[in-house]
């Protein structure tokens, strides 16, 4: 009947007596161990805001019973037309004729015309027709089209897409594939009218697998369903057949792991289903990549000998041939897909497995996934290539991280030890793998064997293995403390670079700032402060891996610590800080720079703080030995316990530092300063003298000072006041920290003469120079006798009273006792009051809120919030925004 359709209409259906056309034009008839996902059906039914939704899946991935599912609560309250695809469809005058059919079906009145040219399924006329006719019912149609990718004919792609057109709002949609149909997709994304859902998406869920299971009477632990659903990835086919399987096995547990290595039915399903309808080309190239578990389209090529390896993924991929795409244009293959298809290779061509490993390793060496190399070349059980890899690609240094859990250790750690070696790399390998473990003797035995090696071949061969070679010495010598052999090593480095060839610096241009960060490290362990500086601080700014950036900062940051500048030396750590978060580094790579921290800390007189710190850097340094970072933890923590009155513990720190050891000259001369300190502590004034001749006052303005402090202990202030004299300009050119210690020294001299007035100016010059740094310790370590002098002087107290007191409550006080006994605990005093604005920037700061949105916030530019914050710093004397929040919050300034 022509014209509008009544109401009615849509609750009537036709009869279909023909019961083949019946199959393909009625919704399927839901199994009774269906489990019913309202997630996946709300988002069919979501699809009414738009003309098109679309379900893409691989088989089985249960596209067909979601649709029926939503159908069976769908079609009763709305006209709902079906039609089950097939191969014969893309024919001519096939397709449109089941389409009106299950429209009429669905109650919709198809006006005679129409159905009459139903069969010139290339006329626009008759779309427009059948548009029109559907236009013009009471409620909109919903077309489902099952197993859409079987109708490959253009000009049927052609008419559902001017139909679309044409027919808004009155018709929707709903198609599923197992790839993505060929409509303007990209038109319907971007216009809001698409919905979607895919493989991800319709991958059960583990509750949801649970329930299947319950379906079929099969009841797994709770690891075993997991695991089960993790391997099939959800996939619905896979799922249903282990219920199956599982329901007749006397141990299901035992029976859902074998499934989840891709046996039984599952293997037999992806072998006819997917693998077997492939042409053997294709089929071919499934095969020889399986062995990868991520696949390069390049990698591909070489490893198939295939040229239309990349057309061929690409196609697999869109086809959701259990061929899934990954970033940067790799693919991989579905979990049990791949197990099935190194199964079927080991069946078919066992012999030629490890020359596609070979194949695959060199491959993925040029293509530089080195990791995935080494993998290949191991599973092959090559362990000589996998070294030479390792080796000639310099990742060496990957092996010796300090946590050793870099993917690529874990692959070579199973190297057979007893195996007698033709080249040196796997010795190399072993010796690098060993250098952070129980003993040191381990790795410098396979160091040695491959020394041997290399001294019978000609100076210009195997350069890559004398490099790595030097790399393992030098760790092995920054464990043990072997500082020569440190230095021989970093010179022997950078007189390799000239030897390394063009292809390799080509394909490894970091080689030559790793170097410089050696030579960095031992100029630093020697002294040469000056130039490890400048070194690091070069290749934080140059070098791309955040391992390196973090490991040059926390050292630059320790260097500036030593050297006095305090300030400087937490900005670096804080930097350092960033970069691991950014890197995704592990606390483990803080040592340097939460050393760098303590020693800040200490000389602060933030001795909680130094101790948290130092407990960090421990920790640390048990997972990757340093002994001159470990004797510099150690200073620190002597220094604290002179700080504390601990003067016996500080010099038995010092003792076990130098036990069986000889630190370098700077850092042996700060240790026998602390020794002086201790010893004159204590009433050993002999010994006090001893350990400042040591630390050779004659060329250092602080172990003069040390000296002539001994001599005071001794009670000889004559001989004091000679040392002191004896500076000169070394004292006025020494760094502040230098300056302070003389100042106390002179301040302390001038007591004893009775010259009160002189001692005061002596200790406002010192308290002058130690501002800036906020550097407490030199005070409190002399407060013995300082006390008395601020005491008894209110204006010294009082211009100084931020730099004299302690940031910690029970850790002393110079001041006068009244007075810091009326501040809140912990809370600095501020010397200036922070502006309206500064207050606004820390308010905001407390929100953590970055500088970037404080600025707009705020309406200024970047560079004035930072201004602000540099002031807010200075007035509560805070080094970081954590801190100066804290600080603000105590005082109640925010």
């Amino acid at each position: 009947m022509d014209g509008r359709a009544s109401h009615s209409q849509f609750r009537r259906p036709a009869i279909v007596a023909n019961p083949l056309l019946a199959s393909k034009i009625t919704v399927p008839a839901l199994p009774d161990w269906v489990v019913r996902r309202p997630r996946i059906e709300m988002k069919i039914a979501a699809g009414a805001g738009g003309p098109l939704t679309v379900i893409t899946g691989p088989p089985g991935a249960g596209k067909t019973v979601a649709m029926a599912a939503w159908a069976s609560v769908h079609s009763p309250a709305h006209p709902t037309a079906w039609v089950t695809l097939d191969e014969y469809d893309s024919r001519q005058r096939m397709f449109w004729p089941y389409v009106l059919e299950a429209l009429r079906h669905a109650g919709v009145s198809i006006p005679r015309r129409v159905a009459a040219a139903s069969t010139a399924s290339a006329d626009p006329a008759f779309v427009l027709r059948l548009a029109a006719a559907i236009a013009e019912q009471e409620e909109p149609i919903w077309l489902v089209l099952d197993d859409f990718q079987l109708l490959t004919g253009r000009s049927q792609m052609t008419g559902l897409t001017r139909l679309l057109r044409n027919t808004r709002p009155a018709l929707h949609v709903v198609v599923a594939s197992r790839g993505d149909p060929a409509f303007p997709l990209h038109r319907y994304r971007l216009d809001g009218e698409l919905t979607e859902i895919r493989a991800d998406e319709l991958a059960f869920t583990v509750s949801e697998a649970g329930l299947l299971m319950a379906q079929h009477d099969v009841t797994l632990p709770e690891h075993a369903l997991e695991y089960l659903t993790e391997r099939a990835e959800g996939w619905a086919a896979a799922l249903r057949l282990a219920a199956l399987s599982i329901n007749d096995s006397p141990d299901p547990e035992r029976s859902a792991k074998e499934i989840a290595s891709g046996e039984g039915a599952v293997a037999s399903y992806l072998m006819d289903e997917v693998l077997n309808t492939r042409p053997p080309r294709v089929r071919n190239l499934l095969l020889k990549t399986s062995i990868l578990d991520r696949i390069s389209p390049e990698v591909a090529v070489e490893v198939a000998e295939d040229d239309q390896a990349v057309s061929e993924l690409r196609a697999l991929a869109e086809a959701n041939a259990f061929v899934q795409p990954l970033p940067q244009g790799y693919y991989r293959y579905h979990s049990m897909f791949a197990e099935v298809l190194r199964l079927k290779l080991r069946r078919e061509a066992p012999d030629e497995i490890p020359r596609l490993r070979h194949r695959a390793a060199e491959s993925l060496q040029r293509h530089g996934q080195i990791t995935e190399a080494v993998q290949q070349a191991v599973a092959a059980d090559d362990w000589q290539l996998a070294a030479r890899i390792v080796v000639d690609e310099s990742a060496v240094g990957l092996l010796m991280t300090p946590e050793s859990l870099d993917p690529l250790a874990e692959v070579l750690r199973s190297i057979p030890q007893d195996e007698v070696w033709p080249q040196p790399q796997p010795l190399l390998v072993m010796a690098a793998l060993g250098t952070f473990g129980e003993s040191a003797e381990v790795p410098a035995k396979s160091l040695g064997a491959a020394d041997e090696m290399l001294r019978k071949l000609p100076a210009n061969e195997e350069i890559p293995s004398r490099l790595a070679a030097e790399l393992i010495r030098l760790v092995l010598a920054r464990r043990t403390g072997d500082l020569p052999t440190a230095k021989a090593a970093a010179a022997q480095a950078v007189s390799l670079l000239d030897r390394i060839s063009a292809e390799v610096l080509v394909r490894h241009p970091e080689i030559p700032g790793q170097v410089m960060i050696w030579q960095a490290l031992v100029d630093f362990w020697w002294g040469n402060f000056a130039s490890a500086a400048a070194a690091f601080r070069s290749a934080a700014t140059s070098s791309r891996s955040a391992y390196e950036q973090s490991a040059c900062l926390g050292r630059l940051a320790l260097l500036e610590a030593l050297s006095g500048r305090l300030s400087s030396a937490m900005a670096l750590a804080a930097d350092e800080d960033d970069v691991t978060k950014r890197g995704l580094l592990t606390q483990r790579h803080h040592r340097t720079a939460t050393l760098a921290c303590a020693y800040v800390h200490v000389q602060r007189y933030e001795l909680p703080d130094a101790r948290h710190s130092l407990q960090g850097t421990e920790a640390a340094l048990r997972e990757c030995p340093d002994r001159v970072a470990a004797a510099v933890a150690s200073l620190v923590a002597a220094q604290g316990c002179l700080a504390q009155g601990r003067y016996r513990e500080a010099g038995e720190i010092v003792g076990r530092v130098r036990d069986r050891w000889s630190p370098p000259p700077w850092l042996d001369r700060r240790l026998a300063l602390v020794e002086s300190r201790a010893f004159a502590a204590v009433g050993t004034a002999e010994a006090a003298l001893d350990a400042a001749r040591r630390a050779h006052p004659e060329d250092s303005a602080e172990a003069a000072a040390a000296l002539a402090r001994a001599w005071l202990a001794n009670g000889n202030a004559h001989a004091a006041r000679q040392v002191l004299s004896g500076i000169g300009a070394a004292g006025r050119d020494a760094p502040d920290q230098v300056r302070v210690e003389v100042s106390l020294v002179e301040a302390r001299l001038a007591l004893a003469s009775g010259e009160r007035s002189g001692a005061v100016r002596a200790v406002e010059h010192a308290l002058r120079l130690a501002r800036d740094e906020r550097l407490r310790l030199p005070f409190m370590l002399e407060r013995g006798w300082l006390r008395p002098l601020v005491d008894t002087d209110p204006g010294l107290a009082q211009a100084y009273n931020n730099m004299l007191c302690s940031r910690r409550a029970g850790e002393g006080t110079i001041g006068p006792s009244r007075r810091a006994a009326a501040r809140p605990q912990d809370a600095p005093l501020v010397v200036e009051s922070l502006t309206e604005r500064e207050r606004e920037v820390l308010q905001h700061v407390s929100q953590l809120l970055p500088t970037a949105e404080i600025a707009t916030e705020m309406f200024v530019s970047i560079n004035t919030v930072k201004s602000h914050l540099k002031s807010i710093f200075r007035k509560l004397g805070a080094s970081t925004r954590n801190e100066a929040v804290r600080r603000a919050r105590r005082l109640e300034l925010i």
